[in-house]
């Protein structure tokens, strides 16, 4: 098996941003983990899936290329990547099959199967990593929270930003939380919720997915009728902050929920997250809070405090729910940092 493919792909020797989509064919679809994928949210049933499609357009002359491509279960385009080429000979190349690596060890690999022009037959190896890391979102999901930083709020948008290969380095958050009594890590570009952002979101997935975006402000309503009741002790950069009957939400991005713009002061690429505290509310004051939210006027309230720091900790008693980017996780103890400028993405 001849490794051809190193750290990600050379873009292809023509300039294709300029020729619309053409897709003809391509690899068949082998399912990623959704966690991985960062900044693309909102997959729904089944996972997601990644591919390689083969495109070509006649102009003056015949333009090809590659691009990779994830879906989610029900066939939703979630994302895609710029122009590819799998090997640096010159000629055609069409894309036949794809594989996750078999070998024991080896599941975070893809196997490329393709043919340069008529006359001969390849085998790439290539690490899933900088594969995903080359795809930009297309907004499909219900909210679409973090490319909404990027002003890109439909799919022509993220295609018009994908077709003219607009990258931006941006932060990315790893944090460690608890599952069935094991210690996790996982990595977030947009928010971390905990306590009451989880519970909301829950009941938005389980009931109220049907709404689209307005479901989210309806969950507010419902869940804030059970209250808070809770001890939350939170360590940002060295400093402390205790609070009792209050919610948090950490943010690497403005957005949440579509257009809840949750931590206005956010920057995707300033080396901290934004820790945005609902601290001891009542319901009457949670209510208020939520009502400046799309507007990001909730920060002026008595009741919101903002930490911005590299490094966060929390402890809460008792364990809080948290949610990461749309996907409900486990439970606190949470700590974070961020790595700054970790990902160059699509936007």
């Amino acid at each position: 098996m001849d490794v051809i493919i190193r750290n990600g792909y050379a873009k292809g020797t023509r300039d294709v941003t300029s020729a619309k989509l053409a897709l003809r064919g391509g690899t068949q679809l082998v399912q990623v983990d959704a966690s991985a994928i960062g900044a693309i949210a909102g997959a729904r049933g089944g996972g997601v899936w990644l591919g390689l499609a083969h495109g070509c357009k006649v102009a003056f002359d015949k333009l090809y290329w590659h691009r990779w491509y994830v879906v989610d279960g029900q066939g939703e385009l979630l994302g895609m990547s710029e122009s590819v080429k799998l090997s640096p000979k010159h000629g055609i190349e069409f894309a036949a099959g794809l594989a996750l690596d078999p070998r024991d060890g080896h599941a975070d690999r893809l196997v490329v199967s393709y043919g340069i022009e008529d006359d001969s037959s390849w085998l790439g190896i290539t690490e899933l990593a900088p594969v995903l890391a080359l795809i930009g979102q297309i907004p499909a999901g219900t909210g679409n929270s973090f490319i909404r930083d990027f002003g890109i709020e439909s799919p022509d948008q993220a295609l018009d930003a994908i077709l003219a290969g607009r990258r931006r380095k941006v932060d990315l958050v790893e944090f460690e939380e608890q599952e069935h009594g094991r210690t996790v890590r996982r990595y977030s570009l947009n928010i971390i919720g905990v306590g009451l952002i989880a519970d909301i979101l829950r009941l938005t997935n389980e009931r109220l997915k049907f709404m689209g975006a307005a479901g989210y402000s309806v969950a507010v309503l419902a869940r804030l009728a059970r209250g808070m009741s809770n001890r939350i002790v939170i360590e940002a950069d060295g400093q402390r902050l205790e609070a009792v009957n209050s919610a948090l939400v950490i943010s690497n991005s403005k957005y949440t929920g579509g257009k809840m713009m949750i931590a206005p002061k956010a920057d995707t690429a300033d080396g901290r997250a934004d820790a945005v505290l609902f601290n001891g509310p009542n319901r009457r004051q949670t209510v208020g809070i939520f009502a400046g939210v799309f507007s990001g006027r909730h920060l002026a309230h008595p009741h919101v405090d903002l930490i911005q720091a590299a490094s966060i900790s929390v402890e809460s008693d008792p364990p809080l729910r948290l949610m990461a980017d749309g996907e409900l996780i486990g439970y606190t103890p949470l700590r974070l940092r961020v790595l700054p400028a970790e990902l160059d993405i699509l936007a």
